[in-house]
């Protein structure tokens, strides 16, 4: 369902006292004005919310929703939710929709001041996306080991819920336990935030007008929600994203995709209905890839991908999501190995199909060859590390058994002494290798497959052992060559 589109005649509405009122946008409105009372807790509405509300009545009636649960929502909403952050002070003059800049007009600003760091910078990042490590630890309260052992627990538990979304949809259970237990916790946690008010806060008051328009399009679909009985607005809970259920669906997603594993007449169910919850996460991995950009789709009986062992000077800039080869040409003319000892091997029925090579840390860390149902993964966010993580827990619920875990074969590299990865200098490093022409990606600090590859095409021309991987070396062999550069993002605390 498309609800971003929809035009009809500018109405708004407000309750005053017992009467609701209706007016035309263009005239006085009563919504933004400063008696305008919220008749629950006698306190104002505020004013952004007020003058959002009234801007989306068109399409908020064009898309059936009553205008009982309009003025419902908005009295509900109370003040706007500023722990979400990155947000205005005051709402913005307009709430016309808008699109993202385009690209050449970022460029543009990046060649005006190529050696400033951009705000992307200074937010601080999660350490496990700089240090691919710590996306994957293996003990604590939510190590792999506990992660994997609660999974294997709910699929005895839900067996007859996951073997009809198995049979219907050709979705392993594994895949679905994987992806619950990476979202909720397996349903302990599917967020404190109201979705309703997160959405309307960052609709009404995001500082970028491309987060405020997404997260009104998304407004509507849950005030849609609402109106259809499928959730109570008390009850609508999810993360500081707007996502919601066990599985976490936005709500454009939710009338995309999800759909009704109990086949009876009531309401779908994404928070208490565990068949719903599960039969349309398989629909969401079966479907989205026709809406998608990469288009991909899930294909049944075929891995996410494997865990590879590479030879000795293989070369790590080969990872690339556009450099797919079949399994037999990595194998056949690159040597890449399946890991997991001698006699491993890739199964016969597989070795035609396309594959990329995945190095998360580089040389230093596990290699892997990602096959298409990696890229559906990606529908769900993303992150490389996210998707090797479903990968990766989805093949041990499979496989993990009393005094055996199926772990990576390759350990991932300790922490370099002395050295620590941010998101400050890896800007400074990603900026240094732009004004060298190794890299003509974003400038933003994490550490991805562009910056990767761009590490390894420098360590290759300067004659370093290629690692793909942040050291102090390279920043040296970088700074010998570009002293004033250095000298200025050092100032600005983005050269280590």
């Amino acid at each position: 369902m498309n609800i971003a589109n929809f035009a009809g005649k500018a109405i708004g509405l407000v309750w005053f006292g017992m009467t609701t009122v209706s007016f035309t946008v263009g005239a006085t409105s009563p919504v933004g004005a400063a008696t305008a009372i919220n008749l629950k807790t006698n306190k104002k509405i505020d004013k952004g919310f007020a003058r959002l509300f009234e801007d989306l009545w068109p399409e908020a009636k064009a898309l059936g929703i009553s205008r009982a649960t309009y003025i419902k929502v908005l009295h509900f909403l109370g003040a706007p939710d500023r722990s979400l952050g990155g947000l205005r002070r005051t709402p913005p003059a307009s709430f016309k929709p808008t699109t993202p800049p385009p690209a050449k007009a970022a460029k543009r600003r990046r060649k005006r001041d190529p050696l400033k760091l951009p705000g992307k910078c200074y937010k601080p990042a999660q350490r496990e996306f700089l240090r691919p490590a710590n996306y994957f630890p293996e003990t604590g309260r939510f190590g792999l080991a506990a992660v994997v052992k609660r999974g294997q627990q709910k699929w005895a538990e839900h067996s007859g819920a996951l073997k009809y979304v198995h049979d219907k949809y050709k979705i392993h259970p594994s895949i679905i336990l994987a992806i619950w237990g990476r979202e909720t916790n397996f349903g302990r946690n599917l967020g404190r935030k109201n979705v309703l008010r997160t959405l309307a806060t960052r609709a009404a008051y995001a500082k970028s007008p491309w987060r405020r328009t997404f997260n009104r399009n998304h407004l509507l679909a849950a005030l849609k929600m609402v109106d259809e009985g499928h959730v109570t607005m008390k009850d609508f809970k999810g993360s500081w994203l707007g996502a919601t259920g066990h599985t976490q669906f936005m709500p454009q997603e939710f009338y995309r995709y999800a759909v009704n594993g109990d086949e009876d007449a009531s309401k779908i169910d994404i928070w208490n209905s565990l068949r719903d919850a599960f039969a349309s996460t398989a629909n969401f991995l079966l479907s989205k890839g026709a809406d998608y950009k990469n288009g991909k789709v899930w294909e049944p009986g075929v891995p996410w991908g494997y865990e590879v062992t590479l030879p000795k000077g293989f070369d790590c800039a080969l990872e690339s999501r556009s450099n797919k080869k079949t399994i037999a040409t990595w194998v056949r003319d690159y040597g890449v190995r399946r890991a997991g000892g001698k006699g491993k091997t890739f199964p016969k029925e597989h070795l035609q199909k396309l594959a990329y090579v995945i190095l998360p840390a580089g040389t230093k860390g596990p290699a892997f060859l990602a096959l298409n149902n990696f890229e559906v993964f990606r529908h769900y966010n993303k992150s490389d590390l996210y998707a090797l993580y479903l990968g990766h827990v989805a093949d041990r619920i499979k496989c993990d058994r009393p005094g055996r875990k199926c772990r990576f074969h390759t350990r991932w590299a300790p922490k370099e002494r002395n050295f620590t990865i941010t998101p400050k200098n890896l800007c400074g490093l990603q900026i240094l290798l732009r004004e060298q022409g190794f890299y003509d990606d974003k400038i933003d600090g994490l550490f991805g497959q562009g910056t990767r590859i761009a590490i390894g095409r420098y360590e290759k021309q300067a004659g370093l052992p290629q690692t793909c991987y942040p050291s102090r070396a390279i920043y040296k062999k970088l700074c010998k060559s570009q002293p004033k550069a250095c000298a200025k993002l050092r100032r600005q605390g983005a050269v280590p």
